[in-house]
């Protein structure tokens, strides 16, 4: 019988031939039936994107509720774009869908639903953020100069919020600041700004405590001078520019006195020591000299009284000779210490 409550005889119904009977823990596995593909070619279907802002205009993050079915071969993930980001929600992922935080504007959302075949269906929407309070600024310097007196400039916001203080040139930023609001709006700015001279654009932004910002407020305008120059990234004003001159003259000044008062001390050393030099080198050759005339004279004496011997004689000669050599070494030495000086 078959292996049934039922008692069914398991060969009445079988042919002639062998068969192969097993115990049920024994039977061999069954051949799984193939999948057969699904070709899907359809988008899933078209859906709408519904805005809710949570009943506040200004909310920087309203929600956006969306969904749609592929019947198919069904949902596989959503992309959200926003201005140039996408951002990619697997397909169960919470719903609604926050917006990243957006500063007041309008903004064209759009919302692509992916199928699992690569099939896509798109859908728009126009989400509008309105600006919470305007800050105004209502004291702004007309004219600046940088080096003698600070930036000041104050405005009424909204209470206890951050105010961003903007500080541009031809719509490029030079310098941001933030300050906060008191419980009555009121803010007020004091920076030292180091700039070029020129015309500079300030603004300024609120933020909230839900990190919303506002449209920015009119702008003032200020006229920077300085009566400066600048040198790479410092700025000197021109008086402390003629105090550095004045230093510099001076100095040079006192360098010129100083090198001339040193030539001046030194040609009196070179003068003294020619001076020197020459008094002794008069005194050596009046000494040579005398001595050698002393003996010529003792060699005339001895001529009156008799005649000169060879050798008296060729003294006499080198001796007038020496005296000779000894004036024309002297002229010569003396014309050199002369030009020394």
């Amino acid at each position: 019988t078959a292996n049934d409550p039922w008692g069914t005889n398991a060969f009445s119904f079988s042919r002639e031939g062998i068969y192969s009977i097993f115990p049920p823990e024994k039977l061999p596995p069954e051949v799984p039936t193939p999948e057969v593909p699904i070709i899907d070619t359809e988008p899933p279907h078209s859906f709408e994107i519904t805005v809710d802002n949570e009943g506040d205009s200004t909310n920087p993050q309203p929600l956006l509720y969306f969904e749609t079915e592929d019947e198919l071969s069904g949902m596989s993930y959503y992309e959200v774009r926003v201005k140039e980001e996408i951002f990619r929600l697997e397909k169960g992922e919470t719903m609604p869908y926050r917006l990243p935080k957006l500063e007041p504007g309008a903004y064209d959302i759009s919302v692509k639903a992916f199928d699992r075949a690569g099939n896509f269906n798109e859908s728009g929407v126009e989400v509008k953020i309105e600006s919470i309070s305007i800050p105004q600024i209502t004291i702004c310097p007309p004219v600046l100069n940088p080096l003698e007196e600070l930036f000041y400039a104050e405005g009424i916001a909204l209470p206890n919020s951050k105010v961003i203080v903007f500080f541009e040139k031809e719509e490029k930023l030079i310098k941001e600041w933030d300050v906060n609001s008191d419980g009555e709006g009121n803010w007020f700015l004091v920076k030292e700004v180091l700039v070029k001279s020129g015309i500079y654009k300030i603004s300024v932004k609120t933020e909230d405590e839900r990190g919303t910002i506002s449209y920015p407020s009119e702008p003032c305008f200020v006229k920077v001078i300085l009566g400066a120059i600048a040198i790479g990234p410092w700025i000197m004003s021109y008086k402390t520019l003629i105090w550095v001159f004045v230093v510099i003259l001076i100095l040079i000044l006192a360098l010129i006195f100083y090198l001339i008062w040193r030539s001046r001390r030194t040609r009196k050393l070179i003068e003294k020591e020619t001076q020197d030099l020459k008094q002794k080198f008069y005194k050596e050759y009046n000494e040579f000299r005398a001595a050698i005339e002393r003996e010529l004279e003792a060699l005339r004496k001895a001529k009156t009284k008799r005649e000169l011997s060879e050798e008296e004689k060729e003294r006499e000669k080198n001796l007038l000779k020496e005296l000779s050599d000894v004036k024309e070494v002297f002229t010569r030495e003396l014309k050199d210490i002369e030009e020394i000086k």
